[in-house]
């Protein structure tokens, strides 16, 4: 796996998710109702997102899927973007060398979960959000690399917010409890702290958890 993050986009994200569609396609041809239904959905709803890797050696990416396949672009596609984020160079290629290993280790999981999505679902909450996209920051601090990294992120808009709606912050060690699971889903809110107006954020976030 590279830990370059121009590459990590570019290629490997691609080649991850054009796996994860040729094992449904090939659950559908064996006649699984379930994949034939999840596999037209993703050829019915493209979907494209657009990641800007921040600073010397970055890059400004659009990850689209059509017919199935994920291709990645430097221009704009022709279709409006579900999520756009923008993230430092550094501290994206940091990250990927100390969670390369974590990363190898949850490929079949994401593969699994590409299996599972639902790209209509996506594409209608990415349309309600159009007129009043969430757009919020992100930011990890006491890292031991960075006193903090700042991402971007707006979802049902092309465009990483310089101003936020809402900014979420989260300490490197409540991260690390996240991210080897010491630290409980249900326990994860109290950790995290909150700025702006994010009402709208939990209220998606509460139907999706519903949906799901």
């Amino acid at each position: 796996m590279t830990t370059d993050p121009v590459e990590f986009v570019s290629k490997f994200m691609p080649e991850v998710f054009n796996a994860g569609v040729a094992d449904l396609r090939a659950a559908a041809e064996k006649g699984d109702a379930d994949a034939k239904k999840r596999h037209a959905d993703l050829l019915a709803n493209p979907a494209a997102f657009r990641v800007v890797i921040e600073g010397k050696g970055g890059a400004d990416l659009y990850l689209v899927i059509q017919d199935g396949k994920m291709t990645s672009n430097t221009k704009a596609p022709g279709f409006d973007l579900m999520l756009a984020l923008a993230l430092p160079f550094d501290a994206f290629e940091v990250g990927l060398e100390e969670l390369q290993d974590d990363i190898k280790a949850a490929l079949p999981k994401i593969k699994k979960r590409i299996a599972r999505m639902r790209p209509s679902e996506a594409a209608a909450i990415t349309k309600r959000l159009q007129a009043e996209p969430l757009l919020f920051h992100q930011i990890l601090k006491d890292t031991p690399d960075f006193e903090q990294i700042l991402i971007k992120i707006a979802v049902g808009a092309g465009t990483p917010p310089v101003k936020p709606t809402f900014t979420v912050t989260v300490d490197y060690k409540t991260f690390e409890d996240i991210r080897t699971g010491k630290l409980k889903p249900q326990a994860i809110m109290g950790k995290l702290q909150m700025s702006g107006d994010f009402s709208r954020a939990m209220a998606l976030g509460m139907e999706m958890m519903q949906r799901r």
